[in-house]
């Protein structure tokens, strides 16, 4: 009997290690895909913009005037905007809620911000005479199920959220430091989008997460090293969110998760200022990419599994119920066999 019940053991030991438990933690990121001798690049987002099924990536190029659109191949350019007044920050996401991506993107130095369809000529809206246009965010902020958009007026002190009408307020903050950039999604994973702004002024240089009642205060960093362009998504793929900025002078990018604990921190980087989380290479895992602008470089890193076992994020355990299923059936079978061999042999 005991050798069955060994047995029983050494099958149940097997479907645990084939179900790979223990990697959920293990993701891993490796060098991908990096466009270098750029002229001050400055924003980053990853999204479906061309609506195709498949994740891109756009960025800036302040000093030049340009903003790009690549495929996934890191080659091909779908779209590109020249002769721009220094664009700043750009945000992927359905804007007007009809159900197909567009792209935004501020001009700094004209005062703009514009959101074009995927066409690249069509222009859904455009704000002009802004105040030191600089941070924009499509997300759905006050959680009616309708994206939203966030602008910063970094010489204003403003961040405004409108509708997707371009002129309901929904939020406005007002008096703040140099506010430069903008996030929006559910940094504390409660089912509820917030919102992260970034204030980078002499003595204020912090970023703050609130609730959408835009009072609550979810999360705070100070006494950063000049501080950038956020991103809030699930970067190591465990399927909770977490918060990522770069500090300009510190030479560093921190991802944060919804606790404050630091995930990942990259260092030795030459002015890092904007980055973002997302699926660049549509393989099902979120990457991540991050701007050095005085570096000229825009860098994308892709998360792998690890080797061996089933990845499985914390949100999608239930996929584990069959296993678990298994091991339980193995296990009862093995006790309830051992048990029945023991009583014929004490009636033999």
């Amino acid at each position: 009997m005991r050798k069955m019940l060994l047995l029983g053991l050494v099958a149940v030991a097997t479907v645990l290690l084939l179900i790979g438990l223990v990697p959920l933690s293990s993701i891993v990121s490796a060098s991908a895909t990096q466009w270098t001798g750029l002229d001050q690049p400055v924003g980053v987002a990853i999204g479906d913009y061309n609506n195709d099924g498949l994740n891109e990536i756009a960025f800036t190029e302040a000093a030049a005037g340009n903003v790009f659109v690549y495929k996934s191949d890191g080659v091909t350019i779908i779209k590109q905007w020249i002769g721009l007044n220094y664009p700043h920050y750009v945000a992927i996401g359905d804007y007007n809620n009809d159900g197909l991506n567009d792209i935004a993107f501020s001009e700094t130095g004209a005062g703009n911000v514009f959101v074009y369809k995927s066409d690249g000529i069509t222009v859904i809206k455009q704000w002009t005479g802004l105040n030191g246009s600089c941070g924009v965010a499509i997300g759905d902020y006050n959680n009616d199920d309708l994206n939203d958009i966030a602008l910063t007026e970094s010489l204003a002190g403003r961040v405004t959220v409108y509708k997707s009408d371009g002129v309901t307020v929904i939020k406005q903050w007002t008096d703040l430091y140099s506010p430069i950039a903008v996030a929006i999604g559910d940094y504390d994973n409660d089912g509820l989008n917030d919102i992260a702004i970034v204030e980078n002024a002499y003595g204020r240089n912090m970023v703050i997460v609130y609730k959408s009642d835009g009072v609550t205060v979810i999360r705070q960093w100070t006494g950063l090293s000049n501080p950038g362009g956020p991103a809030i998504g699930d970067y190591d793929n465990d399927g909770l969110n977490d918060l990522a900025f770069p500090e300009f002078y510190a030479g560093q990018v921190t991802v944060y998760s919804s606790d404050g604990t630091i995930i990942k921190q990259f260092n030795g980087l030459n002015a890092p200022n904007g980055v973002a989380i997302g699926d660049y290479n549509n393989d099902g895992l979120n990457d991540f990419a991050f701007v050095e602008t005085y570096g000229g470089k825009v860098t994308v890193y892709y998360q792998t599994r690890p080797v061996g076992g089933i990845w499985i994020p914390v949100d999608k355990l239930s996929l584990l119920a069959p296993y678990i299923g298994l091991v339980s059936t193995i296990l009862v079978a093995t006790v309830a066999t051992a048990i029945y061999v023991k009583r014929r042999k004490k009636k033999q």
